[in-house]
Order: C-alpha cells, then structure tokens, then sequence
C-alpha cells in the first residue's frame, strides 16, 4: 500500500480531522481510492491530495462543497479559472454586504451623536435631520403590536427580494391630505445603485420633534396642533429616537414633523 495514504496520514498532512475526511466522502467530493473489504480502513491515492487542496480552497471562497462537481468538465478536469471566478463574484458580493454594513453603523452612530443633547428632553423641540431612505407598506391606525411586528417581518421579506439594504430604525408614517389620513409602516434603508420605486425620500431639514413613552401615544394633530393650522399637507413621522440606550421597560418614540 506504499501508494496510497490512510485517512489518518491524510488528515495529518493536510492538518484537517478524520471526521471532515469522512464528511467529504459522505458528500461524495472526496471518495477514499481503495476501501478494505475486511477491515473497512480507507486508503487514499497521491493524487487526492490535489483533491483535498481544491476542497479547502472551495471552503476558502465559500463555494458549497455541494457544487463542487460542478466544476469537473466531461473529460474529468477540475475547472480551476471557473471555480476562482465563481469565488471571486461571491467575495465581491460579501465584500458590498459589508460596505453596506458599514454605512448601517455609520448611519446609526451619527443618529446616536447628533440625538445626544435631545435625550430626556420634555415637551416639543426642533432637530435637524438628514435626508432618510425608506421602505414602507400601507397600514391600517392603530395597529395591535402583533400586526406592527408583522408588517415589519413583511417589509423584511420584500427588502431582502429587491436586493435593498434594510436597517434600522423603523416606524410608521402618518400622511395627513386635508383632512385625510393614509398610514404606512416603514423601515430605513440605504439608497441601492439602481432605480426602484419601492423607496421613499423623507427630506432633509428642521423638524418638530417629542418624545412620548409608547403606552401614551398622543394624538400628532393634537400634539403639533400649530403645524396642522398652518398646513394642509404634513406628513408625521413616529419612530424610536436614536438614544445611546435603550430602556425595554419604557419604550420612547419620538414623533417628527417637518417644520
């Protein structure tokens, strides 16, 4: 058997366990060149030792040891270049994934720093916010929070198949037309690189803001009653202010609207 190598010498060449060994023979990537009839030991060739670097190389680029025979053309050659390709577009696509990450945070701690001298303020106060991208579905008032978790668990699932970027925070958006009002749950997202219709631009500016715990939700016409008179067009923003921390037990939200 000078010509094979035993699983036990395999494994400690290549520095992987016996059991990832046998776990790529189950999967039918790496079958053993001869098996002993009697003893059930498993041999390997010389040549597989190519074999079990294109496995590593495969868990490297993150390619699914599922698919690896499909880079095996119909003369039994491993496509190297199309394999390298294939990882190459996959590291590209975690690569934007946490570019896009990245901008989450981003976003987030600026809404953290620029919300500082707001925490605990009482009553109405004026904050300027930045342009904000979201995705939204129509709601019914006066959601129950079982629906509300619902509509966000389903703006999720939409963002996800549109290949848009949701983050946080969300809420909801009350639109008031002369009397009229249309309500939609939202969740924040980043601008994608193509055109789409699903998002939605709340403008950048000065805002009339007030924090209210969520079990006194206030009426916002009411609550910014001056805004109402003078508009008959205003759009009410009701989302979880961007605090440093956050209290489960006494849950804000901060109603805005655009002065």
């Amino acid at each position: 058997m000078k010509n094979y190598l035993s699983i036990g010498e395999v494994a400690r060449i290549k520095n992987i366990g016996i059991k990832s060994l046998r776990y790529y023979e189950k999967i039918g990537v790496l079958i053993p060149s001869y098996t002993n009839p009697e003893t059930n030991y498993r041999y390997y060739s010389l040549d597989q030792l190519m074999t079990v670097d294109l496995i590593i190389l495969c868990i490297e680029l993150q390619i699914p040891l599922k698919d690896m025979n499909n880079y095996t053309n119909d003369e039994g050659q491993f496509e190297i270049k199309m394999l390298l390709e294939d990882g190459k577009k996959i590291a590209t696509q975690k690569i934007r994934q946490i570019e896009d990450a990245l901008k989450k945070i981003e976003i987030n701690l600026n809404r953290i720093n620029e919300s500082a001298a707001y925490q605990g303020i009482k009553g109405l106060y004026t904050k300027h916010i930045q342009q904000r991208y979201v995705i939204c579905i129509p709601n019914a008032p006066k959601l129950t929070i079982r629906e509300y978790e619902e509509q966000l668990s389903q703006l999720f699932v939409l963002a996800q198949e549109n290949n848009i970027y949701a983050t946080f925070p969300f809420g909801t958006i009350e639109d008031y037309d002369d009397g009229q009002m249309a309500a939609y749950t939202f969740l924040e997202t980043i601008m994608p690189d193509f055109e789409t219709d699903l998002i939605r631009i709340l403008p950048e500016g000065d805002y009339r803001c007030c924090q209210i715990l969520s079990e006194t939700f206030p009426d916002p016409k009411d609550l910014f009653a001056t805004i109402f008179d003078a508009k008959k067009q205003a759009s009410v923003i009701i989302t979880g202010p961007s605090l440093e921390t956050i209290d489960y037990g006494r849950p804000l939200l901060e109603f805005q609207v655009l002065v």
